[in-house]
């Protein structure tokens, strides 16, 4: 096969990935529209689509978030769906802002990222914040049992309930220190 022919396959195949991927875009933005038509779990609108695309109740979920994520941010690039639709589930899962957002967005248009590493760069950027907010939350938690405890010989607890609950903040106890020596 000569050069030239190989080039004609590749760019035919482009093309055609092209006309994919604008559809992609298409459906999501009909699955969004949907989503705002309709009341909020509406009763068969996810199944019906599900049945009807033969896709997952994620995929659905994904497709709709992907465009509701580009139009919020408008966001105008050749980016896949299924980029926005990671960052979508990302932006959730580590508090991103509209800025950080495009900051990836960005990241993945200079780089040419696929959706896995872009996956693993945001999360190895954000995985130390996620730790340190996780044992915040244990903090908090070490404090509340202790006033838990202090406020139940206040309020004068019958001693039944009292033991029950001195047995349960022990437990807690010992999980918070478990948790403290891995830290």
């Amino acid at each position: 096969m000569s050069e030239e022919a190989l080039h004609e396959v590749i760019e035919a195949i482009g093309a055609l990935a092209d006309k994919t991927e604008a559809s992609k875009w298409s459906l999501a933005e009909a699955v969004s529209t949907a989503y705002v038509e309709f009341k909020p779990y509406s009763r068969g609108l996810t199944a019906g689509l599900c049945a009807r695309l033969k896709r997952s109740t994620d995929m659905i979920y994904a497709l709709r978030d992907a465009f509701d994520l580009k139009s919020r941010l408008r966001y105008a690039s050749e980016i896949p769906v299924s980029h926005f639709a990671t960052l979508s589930r990302l932006k959730d899962k580590f508090n991103l802002t509209d800025e950080d957002c495009t900051h990836w967005l960005d990241w993945v248009q200079e780089t040419g990222a696929s959706v896995r590493d872009m996956s693993m760069e945001i999360s190895a950027a954000y995985e130390e914040d996620a730790r340190k907010s996780f044992f915040k939350r244990i903090d908090k938690i070490s404090k509340l049992v202790e006033l838990v405890w202090t406020e139940c010989e206040s309020i004068q607890m019958p001693e039944l309930l009292r033991a029950l609950t001195k047995t349960s903040l022990q437990v807690l106890r010992e999980w918070v220190a478990k948790l403290e020596e891995w830290r």
